[in-house]
């Protein structure tokens, strides 16, 4: 909308009434009378308008306050200061929008984890089939038994892989990789959208001794045995446990839940002992960090449905929330200051 802003004559400076803004005296002739209008309003004023010599001075606070500033005055140095107000209601339009957009995230992640039944569940012929290929083409492996199980859908394939401890032992490293990137592979081939998963399991009790996932690039990623994500939110807690310690935030805790295609990662402070250090900590910190810890775990998780969590400890609650939508737009709201 195009304001107009009027004064009834042609030349106008601003002042502003200060006590002993000058040490100066000098009698002036004033003529009093001018009016200010915007918008078509005339604008009412304790402290009128006048005109000295031609020159007309307005009062510096009224004109602030049609252009939504604040304005104040410091006696000891003699300054006036201008600044912008805040737009609450545009502030209020993004919290709701950022609101929105994280609501959408965690409904997208709970329709990931929700969607499909299980091929093997609906008797699909091609699942059965590509089972029996695999047992058939890597069942005995470098004179080793092993025994494959697939389950899931044609979206999201999961890969259970049986072996003895003594042959899954004596099976190299790089026997290992080619073998599970070669079952990946065939996979792969008949499901050219499918998600892959899966896991080493000994033959003849529940341990497991590896975990792997098969990106959409082709690339083959393992991890240990105790839980899939496990050694890698150890590597981002050790990263990032100093990030926020020059604002006397110490030791932060990163933990990640789900699997390697729906990841919710949580940055852990116990609230209760840095109140007063997070209600000063500026939202582009925050966001800063979320990002960050974000990209890395995209960078090892190439295909993972991603979505973060500053967390409070002390009272199961989130502090903030960071995710980036499938068309690429972010969405970060700070819910408790």
């Amino acid at each position: 909308m195009k304001r107009i802003f009027s004064i009834v004559l042609i030349t106008a400076l601003c002042f502003i009434s200060v006590a002993n803004a000058s040490s100066a005296k000098k009698m002036l002739e004033a003529w009093y009378g001018a009016k200010i209008i915007y918008n078509n309003q005339e604008i009412a004023s304790d402290v009128k308008p006048f005109i000295v010599n031609g020159t007309t001075y307005v009062p510096l606070r009224l004109l602030m306050s049609c252009f939504n500033k604040d304005i104040s005055w410091d006696s000891a140095t003699q300054k006036i200061t201008i600044t912008d107000r805040a737009n609450t209601a545009e502030i209020a339009l993004r919290n709701e929008i950022a609101q929105k957009n994280v609501m959408i995230a965690e409904l997208q992640a709970k329709v990931n984890q929700l969607q499909g039944l299980s091929y093997r569940s609906s008797g699909s012929a091609a699942f059965y089939d590509l089972e029996d290929d695999l047992n058939a083409d890597y069942g005995r492996y470098n004179s080793k038994n092993f025994k494959i199980t697939l389950s899931g859908d044609k979206d999201a394939v999961s890969v259970r892989v049986e072996a003895s401890l003594t042959d899954w032992s004596n099976l190299s490293a790089s026997g290992r990789t080619t073998l599970l990137k070669s079952i990946c592979d065939d996979i792969k081939d008949s499901f050219r959208n499918a998600k892959i998963s899966g896991y080493v399991k000994n033959s003849s009790g529940s341990g497991k001794f590896l975990y792997f996932y098969y990106r959409s690039d082709r690339v083959l990623r393992t991890n240990s045995a105790s839980e899939s994500l496990l050694s890698f939110e150890q590597e981002l807690t050790d990263k990032y446990a100093d990030y926020l310690e020059g604002d006397d935030i110490e030791s932060l805790q990163i933990t990640l839940d789900g699997n390697a295609y729906d990841i919710e990662y949580k940055i852990n402070i116990p609230y209760n002992n840095y109140r007063n250090e997070w209600y000063y900590l500026s939202d582009t910190k925050i966001k800063r960090l979320m990002t960050r810890v974000y990209n890395d775990i995209e960078d090892e998780f190439i295909d993972a449905h991603i979505f973060g969590r500053f967390y409070d400890t002390d009272n199961s609650r989130s502090l903030a929330t960071y995710a980036i939508s499938s068309s690429g737009s972010e969405s970060f709201y700070r819910s408790v200051r």
